[in-house]
């Protein structure tokens, strides 16, 4: 329990892709005998309304038109320069023969289809245009006529109405501003009347859920974040309170359609270590059997019973077993086996090398070896160093339930502006953080003092600031700059922030010094054993990567809504990357101290995996790029890091569709962006100190030292704003 509480500090960001096909299969029929004469009369074609005109429809048939008149204009067509000139392809000409399987005719052929496309497009939309607005005048005689056109421009919210919709559309004239319009009206109208068809249909169903539903209590409770006008008119394009209302009815009752959905319907299946496994089995009462035969196969056991309880078996043999209600799978997995790496099946590793129909290959040598050490059906990966670095720092933390920590900062920071005419300067200011916590309480204060940088603004500037805030004058701002303060609450026990910022009663008349924020955060309150997210790491000093993300795996195979498969898809992937970043070499020990390193030749693993498509050697896109973390056996910390990318390496690699010239532009203005962090720290839980720079190349240069210091004190933290505050919920 405590190491799931503990993921989202683990894991921020977990990559996994699932994709799910249904396949379809066609099996013959035997002949049977002829239909009669009355059998193979067609049945009529459905009339053509305003309703149910399709824009492909008329597309297909002017395509086919086309096709059937301009035979000898395709003889002369030359598909190699249509495709040069469509340049949203990113493929050679070769590239894109071999992915889609096309010799020469079958380019051309691919080829003159999009140019037909592309030829008939204005008259499509003429055709559509016109046939619509004819369809719907003759089901609503002089409806059309009567609109205003500047009235349908100013619902569309333009306030220059006719010359602005002109521009945004390509139009040239009003008549084509009207018609435009005109056909948006109808097309709305159409989905109106689709919806209404659908809120009937609902409501000739169960006629007690249209008389108890409440739209605007339905739409405070499920889309709060709008206002009903920027929902009717921003997001929904909703004109009256009729639509408004069914809109929201139509939206309720798919909800409950879906939300009734039982996968329950579907035939139980298994799923052993994150693959289907082909086992019929039995459910009585809740209990899951399966027969001997498949039971002895997965678990290595030997039972001869007729059908053997699937749970009760795998638990004694060290295995965990869940059930995903979303899609009726029993998911068995090796608990022992996964926390020691990841199980692939035969199926997998036999598509290593394979070349799919894409032209795409499978994952690779290089890739399987960078997920792991490959030993039959199972990839381990050692995180045992890495654990050993995270406990040496947790055990020296003394972080203690009931007692309450001092923690102090000092930031110190100057600013040089590189100025080649008139010198450069410097501008310094200090930051200063005090945090109170205890628990799951942590009160924080910090200060700035950070007058000098009046003096990086330009009198125009000042001069500005002075009629935003009435209410001081330049030297009480630079007064206030002096002692600049923020304060924080958090209150992890009520699941409640609080916070001050006094300067914001400048800018705000409603707001002033004593003004207090506050944000309900549901959910962070103390769980069930009454132990925090930061308390369950710290209670055992002890870390496990490992089992970490197997907690993960137990929960999402239970609560992924796709199913076992795709929860063990999104294991193996964090797997393979924490493998990639703090697994194998990635932690080193030299004379007791334990050492992580991230260069760019990790870096360009760990980017391989994430997109194996894009070969970028990105050792190349820097000058300069490691960073260095070690802890001694006492505890002690030092880091390390150094960062300078290579814009015109990156410049080189980024378009590769560029010429010469539009490459070297786009080195100049990335050269402009270049810049060299460096940084450097040691210390431990109670007492560190650091020094940071960052240099924008011709532009400035900012320096940061730091001091921190940690210390139990018998003070408490505050929980709640202090007596007399003015207090506005957010």
């Amino acid at each position: 329990m405590k190491t799931k509480r503990c993921l989202s500090l683990m894991l921020s960001l977990t990559l996994a892709v699932s994709l799910v096909t249904p396949a379809m299969a066609a099996e013959e029929t035997p002949p049977m005998a002829g239909p009669s004469a009355e059998e193979i009369v067609p049945l009529p074609a459905e009339p053509v309304t305003w309703r149910n005109l399709r824009r492909d429809d008329i597309w297909n048939r002017m395509e086919e038109e086309y096709n059937a008149t301009h035979q000898a204009e395709y003889e002369a067509f030359d598909a190699n320069a249509w495709f040069d000139e469509m340049d949203y392809y990113w493929w050679s000409r070769e590239e894109y023969m071999e992915i889609f399987g096309l010799d020469e005719e079958g380019f051309k052929a691919e080829m003159w289809s999009e140019y037909i496309s592309a030829a008939v497009y204005d008259q499509v939309m003429e055709a559509y245009n016109t046939q619509l607005l004819a369809l719907f005048e003759e089901a609503f005689p002089g409806e059309l006529e009567a609109l205003d056109t500047n009235e349908l421009l100013a619902q569309k919210g333009y306030l220059d109405p006719m010359t602005a919709y002109m521009e945004e559309y390509g139009l040239e004239s009003p008549e084509a501003v009207r018609e435009n319009l005109l056909t948006g009206y109808i097309e709305h109208r159409r989905e109106a009347a689709n919806r209404h068809d659908q809120a009937e249909a609902y409501r000739t169903a169960d006629p007690e859920s249209w008389a108890n539903f409440d739209a605007d209590a339905y739409f405070a409770q499920e889309w709060s974040y709008w206002t009903k006008e920027e929902f009717m008119t921003g997001w929904r394009d909703l004109w009256t309170e009729e639509e408004f209302v069914e809109c929201l009815y139509v939206e309720y009752m798919e909800s409950l359609t879906w939300n009734n959905w039982s996968y329950e319907e579907y035939p139980l299946t298994l799923v052993v270590n994150g693959f289907d496994y082909d086992a019929e089995l039995t459910a009585v009462d809740g209990v899951t059997y399966a027969s001997p035969e498949v039971v002895n196969a997965i678990l290595g056991t030997h039972y001869t019973d007729e059908l053997v309880p699937l749970r009760p078996a795998a638990v004694a043999e060290g295995w965990d077993v869940v059930w995903n209600q979303y899609t009726n799978e029993v998911a068995l997995l090796n608990r022992e086996l996964l926390l020691k790496g990841i199980y692939v099946d035969d199926e997998t590793l036999a598509s290593v090398d394979e070349v799919d129909e894409w032209g795409y290959e499978g994952m690779g040598q290089k890739m399987l070896g960078l997920m792991g050490e490959l030993e039959g059906n199972v990839i381990y990966q050692d995180f045992s160093k890495f654990d050993e670095m995270v406990t040496r720092v947790l055990s020296t933390a003394k972080w203690e339930p009931g007692q309450s920590y001092r923690t102090t900062q000092t930031m110190d920071i100057t600013l040089t502006a590189f100025n080649s005419l008139d010198g450069d300067k410097d501008y310094t200011f200090t930051i200063k953080a005090d945090a109170v916590a205890r628990d799951n309480v942590i009160d924080l204060t910090v200060s700035v003092n950070a007058v000098e940088l009046l003096d990086l603004l330009g009198q125009p500037a000042l001069d500005q600031l002075a009629m935003e805030m009435p209410k001081i004058n330049y030297q009480n701002l630079k007064t206030l700059l002096t002692g600049c303060k923020a304060e924080v609450i958090l209150n992890g026990d009520e699941g409640k922030l609080y916070w001050n910022v006094p300067l914001l009663a400048l800018f705000d008349d409603t707001v002033s010094e004593n003004t207090w924020f506050a944000a309900d955060l549901s959910g962070m309150g103390q769980e069930d054993e009454g132990l925090s997210i930061l308390e369950s790491v710290l209670a055992d000093r002890e870390w496990d990567t490992a089992a970490l993300l197997y907690e993960m795996l137990l929960d999402s195979s239970e609560n992924d809504y796709w199913g076992a498969g795709s929860a063990y898809s999104d294991y193996a992937m964090a797997r393979v990357m924490a493998n990639l970043l703090v697994g194998g070499d990635a932690v080193t020990e030299r004379n007791g101290a334990l050492t992580w390193k991230l260069d760019a030749q990790r870096l360009g693993d760990w980017m391989t995996m994430v997109n194996p498509y894009e070969e970028t050697a990105v050792d190349s896109l820097f000058r300069e790029l490691e960073v260095t973390v070690s802890v001694d056996r006492n505890g002690k910390q030092t880091a390390s890091a150094v960062v300078r990318p290579d814009m015109d390496a990156i410049a080189a690699q980024s378009f590769y569709w560029m010429d010469a010239g539009e490459t070297a532009l786009l080195s100049w203005v990335l050269n402009l962006f270049d810049f060299r962090f460096t940084a450097e720290a040691s210390g431990t839980a109670d007492r560190s100190t650091g020094a940071a720079e960052f240099h924008w190349k011709n532009q400035f240069k900012l320096e940061m030292t730091t001091d921190s210091s940690r210390r139990a004190v018998k003070e408490e933290p505050r929980t709640v704003p202090p007596a007399g505050a003015e207090l506005v919920e957010m």
